[in-house]
């Protein structure tokens, strides 16, 4: 799963992220004041981008789990683990477009917000809707989970208050968000283009899983983590339906996925951190061939679907150079 945290400056996700991965949700590890366990940004200083790999759901974490789940939820199994690439951005301005080239519809978007600054319904647009619309806009019915930091600033009925009220602001933007596309199509019956376009925006809302968690900073005895891990772990879980709103949960890994992630980690590892589709189909060829792997003749297409498969649960970054006019594999978690 890859796990995309954005949010404003002074939110406290970096704090929030840096717990979550250092932890590892085993009982009684209390770590209030843990750094990032990657000291090093894994892109650049520039790009303040921190990358964690996984954690683990302990005994005590699963029953947390299991509270969060009403009878009639769909869900098949609760994993016994769950690697999770956390993608953690900085708030400022500067770095926003960054961050909008890792939102994907195959990823779990996290906007996390400061509860105390959050009072009106203005606050919520400026520091919730604003991210929502952003995803929107990149990656359309993208799934979204919203944390609540700094809850241990206010009183127990000030966030049941403050929580209620941020639901029902993204509820009555998201009506009027409908409403206004619906008008639109009724008045571009002559543009098909725009019309089909309009449509897809209809059908394809973002997909935000409500409650929104509370989260305190100054949470003490890590109940605050345990929830937060249990309802990522409930969202990257197997479910009954056969469409899983994070696109690759429920489907069938091919045999050519794994030999791309093999070739791919064979390049990583020679040092290796750039190739263009057209270089990484001709390797997968070369190592499917030297292992005499039986199955139906690999595409480019497969092989970049497979690329888009791996990047949508972090394990290379596709750019799309408009110079080459190729797509990139940034395989940079080689850097680390």
């Amino acid at each position: 799963l890859r796990l995309v945290v954005v949010g404003n400056e002074m939110f406290g996700k970096s704090a929030m992220v840096g717990r979550l991965g250092s932890a590892a949700f085993k009982p009684d590890t209390v770590l209030p004041d843990a750094p990032l366990p990657c000291a090093e940004p894994a892109v650049s200083r520039d790009h303040q981008l921190h990358v964690l790999n996984s954690f683990t759901l302990d005994p005590s974490t699963r029953e947390v789990l299991g509270a969060l789940v009403p009878p009639h939820d769909d869900l098949l199994y609760f994993p016994e683990s769950i690697t999770v690439n956390i993608y953690d951005f900085e708030g400022q301005a500067d770095y926003h477009t960054v961050s909008e080239m890792f939102f994907s519809e195959s990823s779990l978007q996290m906007v996390v917000f400061d509860l105390s600054n959050t009072a009106t319904g203005h606050d919520c647009d400026v520091h919730v809707q604003y991210w929502v619309d952003l995803i929107q806009a990149r990656a359309p019915g993208s799934s979204i989970l919203i944390v609540a930091t700094y809850v241990d600033e206010l009183s127990p009925g000030e966030v049941s208050d403050r929580l209620a009220l941020v639901q029902a602001r993204l509820a009555k933007n998201e009506t009027l968000r409908l409403s206004d596309l619906r008008r639109e199509i009724r008045h571009c019956k002559d543009d098909p283009h725009h019309l089909c376009d309009l449509k897809k925006l209809v059908e394809q809302r973002p997909h935000i899983y409500y409650p929104i968690v509370p989260f305190a900073c100054g949470d003490e005895n890590s109940l605050s983590l345990k929830q937060l891990a249990a309802h990522i772990s409930r969202i990257a879980s197997p479910r009954r339906q056969v469409a899983h709103p994070l696109r690759i949960i429920n489907l069938p890994l091919p045999n050519h996925y794994m030999s791309v992630h093999v070739v791919t980690n064979r390049l990583r590892n020679r040092g290796r951190h750039f190739c263009t589709i057209a270089e990484l189909d001709e390797a997968v060829r070369e190592f499917r061939s030297s292992y005499d792997v039986k199955e139906l003749p690999a595409t480019m297409e497969s092989t970049e679907n497979a690329v888009v498969y791996w990047a949508s649960v972090g394990e290379v970054v596709l750019y799309l150079s408009f110079l080459l006019v190729s797509i990139i594999i940034l395989l940079y978690f080689s850097l680390l």
